[in-house]
């Protein structure tokens, strides 16, 4: 099993390569603007160094969002542009769901709200409770109104850990929930979320082809 895997859940774009189950963390891009140059150029040092060709991939994983248009074009259109040329299957991971698997692995809590900050006092809100190692989305992902957002995690039953990049930007709404819920920072999440979840996807030939993407931009 060879799977390349580029993650952008988090504020930088990060790298690894799955071989045989070990993972390799290949790069981190950090805040920096020449996003396409950097990948490419990582990804092809990548094949260098594995003595892996892009024609041994068995799968390219990549997030879909959430996130800004910029980014997840440059994903897009890079996974596509190996995926024709190569005939490579796709695996498509939500960046709210690499999130969950990170507060998940933090905290061993198997319920996790996601809210990440979308546009005009709107948040991406995601609802998710972990069965059988596998993750199921309660509902569907939302937009909720900022003003809301209280009301809304007053009505969750149980034991929950919030996490998004939310709860950070307002930390007065922060402040109103921490009492009652587990908060923890999205950047506790990390490339070896994004593999244990594409492990998965894959066991479970959950793959799809490039005209199959469906992007979710901020």
């Amino acid at each position: 099993m060879n799977i390349l895997i580029i993650n952008n859940s988090t504020n930088d774009y990060s790298i690894a390569l799955i071989n045989k189950y070990n993972i390799t963390l290949c790069g981190i891009i950090i805040n920096n603007s020449d996003y396409i140059n950097y990948l490419l150029t990582i990804i092809n040092n990548v094949f260098i160094n594995s003595n892996i060709s892009l024609n041994e991939l068995h799968a390219l994983a990549f997030n879909n969002g959430p996130g800004s248009f910029t980014k997840i074009r440059i994903i897009n259109s890079i996974v596509q542009g190996l995926s024709f040329s190569n005939n490579i299957p796709l695996i498509s991971i939500s960046n709210l769901t690499v999130l969950a698997e990170g507060a998940w692995r933090c905290t061993k809590i198997k319920k996790i709200l996601v809210a990440n900050y979308a546009y005009n006092n709107k948040l991406y809100i995601a609802k998710y409770y972990k069965t059988n190692n596998r993750w199921y989305l309660e509902d569907k992902i939302i937009l909720l109104d900022i003003k809301d957002i209280l009301i809304f995690c007053n009505n969750l039953l149980g034991n929950w850990v919030l996490t998004g990049d939310f709860w950070f930007l307002y930390p007065k709404i922060k402040f109103c929930v921490n009492n009652k819920f587990t908060i923890l920072n999205s950047s506790n999440c990390n490339i070896l979320d994004m593999c244990a979840l594409v492990i998965n996807e894959f066991n479970e030939s959950k793959l799809i082809t490039p005209k199959e993407i469906i992007p979710i931009y901020i």
